[in-house]
């Protein structure tokens, strides 16, 4: 149930407007161009997530934690690319989704402080997931509709999958990693700064490279071994500015 207050309606309903474009146009992205051209582009992340924490939020940090983002980006960056691939719609929709998921931290944020004994982030997330659903359904049968009875229910693509059981089996485990994925999202927005979460979503690309690489069986080249080495090197500093500052106040 949610409260009698407009602004938390207002603010609840942006927030799930902006969540649900972030993964709208990540999906985009993915679509038109390489995984690692997207993965790079979002590796940008954290610079919007700055930005908006410092004018919206007035969250500030020292110049030395400002600056470990330099080494996590770049390192980031190089972990993911591999390729010379580049589409201006696949950059743009990498680019929107970074401010969309920025957008929805500084939203949940402002939500917690102004609300802070209103409901917790289980429900939040279960308020957020509902209205995305329901903007989503209506967008995803007129998109894909008629391609999901085709390919599902008459004619099952046997490429990646052997039946309709498997596929629903794959399913349901994404779903369920997927949930759990985004409700510790907000658990952990809710106790740390926009520009703490905005890293460690960003440092969780370095992993997502190498559990994919070694599932897939595809070879890691010491260009990308550098790249995770250097966002490695960053987050370890980010995490030790942020002590000294927090010792300092």
């Amino acid at each position: 149930t949610l409260p009698p207050s407009h602004m938390y309606t207002r603010l609840l309903y942006l927030t799930a407007v902006s969540y649900t474009c972030g993964f709208l146009f990540t999906n985009f992205a993915f679509s038109v161009v390489t995984a690692s051209f997207a993965e790079t582009v979002k590796s940008g992340e954290p610079i919007s997530s700055v930005v908006f924490g410092y004018f919206v939020l007035h969250e500030k940090s020292s110049s030395a934690t400002y600056l470990t983002l330099v080494p996590i980006i770049v390192g980031v960056a190089l972990s993911c690319f591999h390729d010379d691939s580049f589409n201006f719609f696949g950059f743009s929709c990498a680019a929107l989704s970074n401010i969309m998921f920025s957008l929805r931290a500084v939203l949940t944020k402002r939500m917690i402080r102004t609300f802070p004994s209103v409901t917790d982030e289980v429900t939040l997330f279960g308020h957020i997931s509902m209205i995305g659903l329901c903007m989503l359904i209506p967008l995803s049968l007129y998109m894909e509709g008629a391609r999901l009875v085709e390919g599902f229910f008459l004619d099952l693509d046997t490429t990646y999958t052997s039946s309709r059981h498997e596929l629903l089996f794959i399913l349901l485990c994404n779903t369920l990693a997927y949930t759990t994925y985004n409700t510790m999202s907000f658990l952990v927005l809710r106790r740390t700064t926009m520009v703490t979460h905005a890293v460690l979503n960003c440092f969780r690309r370095v992993f997502i490279i190498v559990f994919t690489c070694h599932y897939f069986q595809v070879p890691i080249s010491n260009f990308n071994l550098a790249g995770i080495g250097v966002a490695v090197t960053g987050v370890i500093l980010f995490g030790w500015t942020k002590t000294i500052s927090l010792r300092r106040d």
